[in-house]
């Protein structure tokens, strides 16, 4: 539907990935709770997908192609707003999205400082005494990563929630580099 008519796709999503970006600066500027709520959502999350799938399907210059950076530019604001390891779930989501835009559209986004900000916190270290820890809370309902955004602080801390958030981690860094290994910048450009 949007490759029917360039010009008027380019001004209905200019529209909409605006909006998106007003929400999330809000959000930056003032976080207060109703701010947070706008962009903390899977409604803005699906928003976010959906566009970033668009403007890649459509990544020609002439096309909706100058509007992928601020697709990119909102989904990593989205990650710097929200920190805590209890979001990481949301961030591989965003990360997920990101590499889809970038194979999609044949740009080069860089995404590991995002994946190793995740790897690399104290608070996902794979260590014995959580593995004991958790070997005592056997009981505890499985993550599922797909369906989520944000995990309670009791799951924060279990082995399970660790081992699935590295798996995944691993996955979309191999992904990502996978994508980009065969440009002869491939070396430099993520080191």
């Amino acid at each position: 539907l949007y490759g029917t008519d360039m010009e008027a796709a380019y001004q209905h999503a200019f529209v909409y990935i605006r909006q998106l970006a007003i929400y999330l600066r809000a959000a930056l500027q003032q976080q207060s709770q109703s701010n947070i709520r706008a962009v903390f959502n899977w409604q803005f999350l699906l928003a976010l997908r959906t566009w970033g799938l668009v403007v890649s399907t459509y990544a020609e210059p002439n096309q909706l192609g100058p509007l992928i950076h601020p697709v990119v530019q909102i989904a990593v604001g989205v990650m710097d707003l929200f920190c805590s390891p209890r979001m990481f779930p949301m961030h591989l989501h965003v990360i997920e999205m990101i590499n889809h835009i970038a194979s999609r559209a044949n740009v080069y986004v860089p995404v590991t400082t995002y994946l190793l900000r995740i790897l690399t916190s104290p608070s996902m270290s794979l260590d014995q005494q959580s593995k004991k820890r958790d070997a005592a809370e056997a009981n505890n309902e499985p993550i599922d990563l797909q369906f989520t955004m944000r995990i309670k602080k009791a799951q924060a801390k279990s082995q399970q929630y660790k081992v699935q958030v590295w798996n995944e981690s691993l996955y979309l860094l191999a992904e990502h580099l996978a994508l980009h290994s065969h440009s002869i910048g491939a070396p430099e450009s993520f080191w």
